[in-house]
Formats: structure tokens, C-alpha cells, sequence
């Protein structure tokens, strides 16, 4: 699958740090969710992670990373518990998710450790 494929229509790529972004919607009582996610290249493969959540997935190119991440936040979203905790909205920016997975990577990553350089920004829609 393309990345074209992999990311719906009506959640492009994101030009600008600091246009802001809300969270869910709904349609026909389905929640629908755009998401914001980060990619970055770790030795032989991509990690795309979603920094709202802190959910991740891999793979050996860039649409495998976001289908792996779309799959995981797929399961994670539609648990009960997490399901009654979500807020309607939550507006977030390019910016704000950059500085908030720089600083869960320093949360988790050994002393010393340099944050990734993430290579791609983009929306995808669950």
C-alpha cells in the first residue's frame, strides 16, 4: 500500500508548525480521529509514532510504519476504558506534538541519548 493510500484524503500533510489541529469528531455516532504522527528512521527501519498516546509501530519503509501505527491505534482506540476517558477535542499543533515526543523519548531514553530527527509530519485518519 502507498502512503497516498495509507492516508485519507481529508487528512493531509501538515505545512505549517503552528496551524492547529482537533482531534475527533463524529459522524453517524462513529467517533472519527485525526491523528497526529511523527516518522523517524532507527538503524534498518521506520518508526511512526503517535505522540498523543505514545502508540507506535515499525516497519522496513515509511507506509509500513503507518500501517502498523494505524493498526495499533485502531486496537488501543476501540478498548472500553480508553474509549470513556477520550475528550471530544483536543487542538494540538506540529509544534506541540514535536515537544511532546522529544520529551517522552528523553523519558524513556538512556542518559545522554539524542532524540530522533524526525523526517515526516503528517495526519492520518482512524
Amino acid at each position: 500500500m502507498s502512503l497516498d493510500e495509507a492516508i485519507d484524503n481529508d487528512c493531509p500533510n501538515i505545512g505549517h508548525k503552528t496551524t492547529p489541529h482537533h482531534f475527533g469528531s463524529r459522524n453517524n455516532n462513529k467517533k472519527h480521529y485525526q491523528l497526529p504522527i511523527l516518522i523517524h528512521k532507527e538503524y534498518d527501519h521506520f518508526i511512526a509514532e503517535c505522540p498523543l498516546f505514545y502508540v507506535a509501530g515499525d516497519g522496513f519503509t515509511v507506509d509500513a510504519a503507518i500501517m502498523d501505527v494505524k493498526n495499533a491505534l485502531e486496537v488501543f482506540l476501540s478498548d472500553e476504558d480508553v474509549q470513556k476517558d477520550l475528550p471530544d477535542k483536543i487542538v494540538y499543533t506540529k509544534e506541540n506534538m514535536i515537544k511532546k515526543a522529544i520529551e517522552l523519548f528523553r523519558e524513556y531514553a538512556d542518559p545522554g541519548e539524542e532524540p530522533p530527527e524526525y523526517i515526516q509530519y503528517l495526519l492520518i485518519c482512524i
